[in-house]
């Protein structure tokens, strides 16, 4: 009955100036079971240009708004009181990451914004704006000290990772059947170490292994599946927020009695804001422990999940293409210097600045972000000339125009490989005098590409993970040789069950041979 009702309500809104309905509509079903277990058939529609500017998907729960032209994809992160970021922040921590109804409420309950200074009608008392407590607790991400210190703990563990990993030092060949796999151990631990300080995998040293099966899952608790009716994810992500839960008994207590100035790191508490977000997290009773555990795994997820899985990506994309590697290890070795004992040292900001590493990277991102990016519509929107109800939901997937062809290649030539394809040197320029070639930023604006989102909520982390990334293949690159087991090319495939979620990771194994180089 639920959902014949459903099914009249939508028959009879067709009659406003709502956006067309995407193809693939199922009687009573609509895009339900699209969204539930075909994500090929909505990244399909998505990227395809003959599609309106704006798209309506139906569901049994209601519709969902989709906008797939530029302009109003920037319309809706440029205008965050009319497009609602409460609605997502609430449906990630209520059913990825299982936040209680109390902390829910209050963030739910917040209607002041993430400004300083409240939005005009906002009822919510200062001592009680949580949502902008919190957003200026993230601001410790980009502030510049912050982010060398959190570089240099993550460069030492991941020298330290790469010196004791299973590839003999003695120079010989080793078989890798993995080598996503393979990195990713090597990240997640330098990741987490530079967040977290090294006593949290240290003391919880299954906690690396279940992270990546709830990752896996992500899926799982977004389509809201009930525990009764699998209740294995739930005990896994449980089991994390345990494991926090005693690291966090630890940590802080160390912290309070050390007192002063909050350091930048330390070894057991990790990264700064940790201690910041935990001193928010005291203000207001409805965060208890197992909560305050929950929204740091949330933050492990956050630093780990896209970064690990982007590093893979950019260092196997770049390995394979036997033109492409070379140039990028020159200018690798531009920033590299090694000390008398032999180790590698790398200046950050010299490889973030060269435009071609800069260039792979933004190109990795384009390829393998896809992300569902949720807001709620607080009023009636007018959006590409075609209404959204108020209430209603928005997503904003970045996959329609990384897949445009008319972005990347708007006057057709055929010396530019098609937006399906990987090309390093696409976000490349070329003067005309010769010069050497310039990043394109004209290519990061007008809602072209959108992998950390845009606007008020512009993700916080991305000056980090972007060192982070470019440090893990200067390493990567200078310290082994890579090659590939048996003939033809390297398959890349992306798994497209996590299409939505952030990076996806690849589909099946690649397996290769490693060794070390000398210096």
């Amino acid at each position: 009955m639920v959902l014949l009702l459903q099914w009249l309500y939508t028959k009879l809104r067709n009659n406003k100036n709502l956006p067309d309905l995407a193809p693939g509509s199922l009687p009573l079903l609509g895009h339900g079971l699209m969204f539930l277990r075909q994500p090929t058939k909505i990244a399909a529609i998505l990227s395809d240009p003959r599609v309106p500017k704006v798209l309506r998907f139906t569901t049994p729960v209601g519709d969902i708004y989709v906008p797939t032209g530029s302009s109003e994809i920037v319309s809706v992160f440029m205008n965050p009181k009319t497009y609602d970021f409460v609605a997502m922040k609430t449906l990630v921590q209520r059913d990825v990451f299982g936040v209680p109804k109390p902390v829910l409420r209050l963030i739910q309950e917040d209607d002041s914004g993430f400004s300083v200074k409240p939005l005009a009608g906002s009822k919510v008392s200062p001592h009680r704006r949580y949502n902008y407590m919190e957003h200026r607790a993230n601001d410790e991400l980009v502030k510049p000290p912050a982010i060398a210190a959190v570089m240099q703990h993550f460069e030492e563990s991941l020298t330290k990772n790469l010196e004791t990993c299973e590839v003999p030092k003695s120079g010989e060949w080793a078989t890798i059947p993995n080598l996503y796999l393979f990195v990713r151990g090597i990240v997640t631990k330098a990741v987490t170490d530079s967040f977290f300080g090294p006593n949290l995998l240290l003391s919880q040293p299954q906690l690396e292994q279940e992270f990546w099966e709830h990752d896996s899952n992500i899926g799982f608790f977004a389509n809201r599946i009930p525990r009764w009716l699998s209740p294995k994810p739930y005990r896994v992500r449980d089991r994390c927020y345990r494991a926090f839960e005693q690291w966090r008994a630890k940590a802080f207590q160390k912290a309070e009695k050390e007192g002063g100035e909050i350091p930048l790191w330390s070894r057991h508490a990790g990264f700064k804001i940790n201690t910041v977000r935990n001193s928010v997290f005291q203000r207001f009773e409805e965060w208890t422990e197992w909560a305050r555990a929950s929204s740091d795994f949330s933050l492990m997820f956050g630093v780990n999940s896209n970064t690990v899985k982007v590093s893979f990506w950019y260092f196997a994309e770049t390995w394979r293409n036997k033109e492409l590697f070379p140039e990028a290890l020159e200018e690798v070795n531009k920033s590299m210097t090694v000390d008398r004992s032999g180790n590698r040292r790398f200046d950050v900001e010299k490889l973030i600045s060269s435009p071609l590493l800069e260039s792979i990277f933004m190109e990795t991102l384009r390829m393998y972000v896809a992300l569902f990016v949720m807001r709620e519509t607080t009023r009636d929107a007018e959006l590409g000339n075609k209404l959204v109800p108020a209430g209603s939901t928005v997503l904003v997937s970045s996959w329609s125009q990384h897949m445009n062809e008319g972005n990347w290649n708007p006057d057709n030539d055929p010396n530019i490989p098609p937006a399906t394809e990987f090309w390093g040197k696409r976000f490349l320029e070329y003067p005309e005098d010769g010069s050497a070639p310039r990043f394109r930023m004209d290519y990061l604006s007008g809602g072209k590409w959108t992998a950390f989102s845009m606007g008020e909520h512009l993700c916080p982390g991305r000056h980090i993970a972007k060192r982070q990334v470019l440090l893990t293949f200067a390493h990567l690159a200078t310290r082994f040789d890579v090659e590939a087991v048996g003939d033809g090319d390297v398959c890349l495939e992306r798994d497209m069950k996590y299409f939505g979620y952030g990076t996806m990771p690849p589909k099946t194994a690649i397996s290769c041979r490693i060794r070390r180089r000398n210096v």
